[in-house]
């Protein structure tokens, strides 16, 4: 399932052979957001909330998340190369590695034994399991990507990781996650989205 965005202005232009998608009200116009093909699929964050674009790979919700690569970790490198690599064409969830590291930067990390919750280790899951073939990559890489897909958290908790991460200061648009998943849950979940 894709993920929701609230009542939000449809992104102007998405690259070839992508979908439109909406961006992150908090994200000004010619931020740096582009669109993901693919079902269920979302593009990540690609601009902070001042609007200048960057590859946080950084910490996630819970400070836990590391960043240094190097195989088989709890890394948004890491993670980002798999589902990269394990969803594509119309499994594609990422428009790129910097959307992908973007949007990790907001996931909780979790453990690697993850096999659901909405942590950076069961999206890790889910992606090891869609390289294992095309037909898994059907099923997994939705739960691999940046919803969760109701497996690795909801598409709402996937949507406020993002905007609660990047929406910040005057930019913000909830006052905490509740008030997030409230709106979020609010409208229906079917429009895909980006930042």
């Amino acid at each position: 399932m894709p993920l929701v965005a609230p009542a939000l202005p449809l992104a102007p232009e998405a690259p070839a052979g992508l979908v439109p998608a909406v961006r992150l009200p908090c994200v000004g116009a010619g931020s740096g957001g582009a669109a993901v093909a693919g079902s269920g699929g979302a593009a990540g964050a690609s601009a902070t909330a001042d609007g200048g674009g960057s590859a946080d790979s950084g910490s996630g919700l819970d400070g836990a998340v590391d960043d240094t690569g190097g195989g088989g970790g709890l890394t948004c490198a890491d993670y980002c190369a798999s589902i990269i690599g394990a969803c594509t064409g119309d499994n594609q969830q990422y428009a790129d590695s910097d959307h992908c590291l973007n949007a990790c930067a907001a996931f909780t990390a979790g453990a690697l034994a993850d096999t659901s919750g909405d942590t950076l280790g069961c999206r890790i899951y889910h992606a090891g399991v869609a390289a294992q073939s095309a037909a898994d990559a059907v099923i997994h890489c939705v739960h691999a990507g940046p919803g969760g897909a109701g497996v690795c958290g909801s598409n709402c908790d996937g949507y406020c990781d993002m905007e609660l991460k990047y929406c910040t200061g005057a930019a913000a648009l909830y006052a905490d996650r509740p008030a997030c998943l409230a709106a979020c849950g609010a409208v229906a979940d079917t429009i895909k989205y980006s930042v």
